[in-house]
């Protein structure tokens, strides 16, 4: 267990004021009760030592911390992550989301180039002339060390992954499109590219769709999940009484909707992060026509609701082979998929022994996707430390 905190382990002294001070890889419950009272309860360091529970202090990102247990080592100096520099391509509203985190934290990233379609726009909103273009090339010349795409059709953002994943770039992409047309091919190229394409942020917002899959691959038979939040969202919405029009406004005006719903409320948003779940789930690469797809385009009540009316993703394999569908479906109250509420979404995997594992989170908006985009970030530099020479 990792217990997030600001700083990546203990401390001889506070290394915000002394940036010498050394780190202690391991530390005893007792020396802990001591040196990182600030860090932990003293109450839960009193539990953990009773049941001997060792934990770990770090923050993310770094892949060293210190480890709570039996045992106090030496302080010594501690690595310092690489400063690494960042591109985007495409600011909108989970971009700008991005933009603001990464320059909070100046020490770890560097934003050295934006790709956008309209560059005054954006210099007219305050962003810096030397950071915004609308030339690949620029981007190139810029030398990246990540390359976030958080753009929204197909291409050329396929096109600008691979050409970054072949010049050693890692690329982080919130675009589920691009990510599900790539598909196998795609994830090969990047294997061998050795550079990383993480994506967890491309299906499921703030809940870890994609990472269980991988997890899981392989003794997964069912998958059921709302994978659009802002349809769920609207959906909520339009059962209290709102027209499909009041809905859409709502969701528009709080950023779970994009300007043109068209994907959304259409299901082609859903329908790709389908497609993800098949081919790191499933091992099945399926297309867009493969996925009979429900839309809630003017959707209204035409009768009476027994219990949560839900848009259900869903993926499953049987004797006769593999199915996919997007289905509006009213659900009992008792089913975990009715629970979610507003933008939240909910998932359920099934598993060939017959167990199965619940997972939630925040499906819509720019901060769960933000913070999916900020974990592949952090993981990414992770790798980085880990990677270089001691």
């Amino acid at each position: 267990a990792l217990l997030l905190k600001d700083v990546d382990g203990v401390y001889e002294q506070d290394p915000k004021q002394n940036p010498g001070a050394g780190r202690y890889d391991s530390m005893s419950w007792s020396d802990a009760r001591e040196q990182a009272g600030v860090l932990v309860a003293p109450k839960a360091l009193a539990f953990a030592e009773d049941n001997k529970l060792e934990f770990n202090i770090g923050t993310p990102g770094i892949p060293s911390y210190t480890t709570i247990g039996a045992k106090t080592s030496k302080a010594a100096p501690a690595k310092s992550p690489k400063r690494l520099k960042v591109a985007l391509l495409g600011c909108g509203v989970v971009g700008g989301g991005i933009y603001r985190r990464v320059k909070a934290l100046p020490e770890r990233f560097e934003i050295v180039k934006i790709m956008v379609r309209n560059r005054q726009k954006y210099l007219d909103q305050g962003y810096k002339d030397q950071e915004i273009t609308t030339n690949f090339e620029d981007v190139i010349a810029s030398k990246p060390d990540i390359f976030i795409d958080v753009s929204g059709p197909i291409e050329p953002a396929l096109t600008f992954t691979k050409d970054m994943l072949s010049r050693g770039v890692h690329v982080v992409s919130a675009n589920k499109q691009a990510v599900a047309e790539g598909g196998k091919d795609l994830l090969e190229f990047a294997k061998d590219s050795g550079a990383i394409l993480a994506f967890s942020s491309a299906a499921g917002g703030g809940m870890p769709v994609l990472e269980m899959c991988i997890r899981e691959a392989g003794r997964i038979v069912r998958v059921e999940a709302l994978l659009n939040g802002t349809t769920n969202y609207m959906l909520d919405e339009i059962m209290t009484g709102k027209s499909y029009a009041e809905a859409l406004k709502e969701a528009q005006d709080k950023g779970f909707a994009e300007a043109d719903p068209t994907a959304d409320v259409g299901g082609a948003d859903a329908a790709a992060k389908i497609r993800l779940v098949a081919l790191l789930g499933f091992g099945k690469e399926i297309t867009l026509d493969d996925i009979p797809r429900d839309t809630i385009e003017n959707y209204e009540t035409d009768g009476p609701v027994n219990g949560a009316v839900k848009r259900v993703a869903s993926c499953w394999r049987h004797r006769e082979g593999f199915n996919a569908a997007l289905e509006l479906k009213d659900l009992s109250l008792n089913n975990f998929i009715a629970q979610a509420e507003g933008e939240e979404a909910h998932a359920i995997f099934y598993f060939d022994d017959g167990d199965s594992y619940k997972i939630r989170g925040k499906g819509a908006g720019r901060w769960p996707t933000t913070e999916s985009v900020m974990a592949d970030l952090y993981d990414i530099s992770a790798a980085h430390m880990k990677a270089a020479p001691q």
